[in-house]
């Protein structure tokens, strides 16, 4: 598979290759161009305002650029273990979420915003590396099929069609009526 990419190229988010040359400043890419070839499965590219992912299958890689000082230092390119057979990756405004092929969830971010990971943050199981949500493990309706965030909140649907939330930013009112930073069952009603 090859990936064509395009656009603001600041922070190295659009280089795949090898970061040797990480000390000369890239141009924007202006047209479309080859920015990645593998004869394995590349998954769908996820551009955010910060950071572009690409799901790489044959070297299990989660490649995001945060910062320009990461990337001038090689830092740019990540891996992270338990990662496997990823189907869904999603942003929101402190953090990522995960969703794996067997409907696990693995959140990480800004652990100021420990409400939108849904775990609990702890020293074995650090903010900054994905962490599974265990609270979305064996729920009576099963397991998690899709995943939506935006904002500080993040959104669970199982297979029997329920919803789950958690999230919020600390300090303003909560967008949505029970939420926490725990995985919670909503109703949704139409009017």
């Amino acid at each position: 598979m090859e990936l064509y990419a395009t656009g603001f190229n600041a922070w190295w988010q659009l280089e795949f290759n090898d970061a040797s040359e990480s000390s000369k400043e890239l141009d924007d890419i202006q047209s479309f161009r080859s920015v990645l070839k593998d004869r394995s499965l590349i998954g769908r590219p996820y551009a955010f305002l910060a950071c572009t992912f690409v799901w790489h299958e044959k070297e299990k890689l989660v490649k995001e650029y945060s910062s320009l000082s990461l990337a001038e230092i090689g830092q740019a390119q990540a891996s992270y273990p338990g990662l496997d057979e990823i189907v869904q990756l999603v942003a929101y405004e402190t953090g990522f979420a995960a969703l794996s092929m067997q409907g696990d969830v693995a959140t990480w971010g800004d652990e100021r915003y420990a409400a939108s990971l849904g775990r609990e943050v702890t020293q074995e199981s650090p903010a900054e590396y994905p962490g599974a949500v265990r609270e979305l493990e064996e729920l009576p309706t099963g397991k998690i099929k899709k995943i939506v965030a935006g904002g500080y909140v993040v959104l669970g649907l199982t297979e029997g069609n329920d919803l789950y939330a958690w999230g919020g930013h600390p300090g303003r009112p909560a967008l949505i009526e029970g939420i926490s930073g725990s995985p919670t069952p909503m109703v949704a009603t139409y009017t």
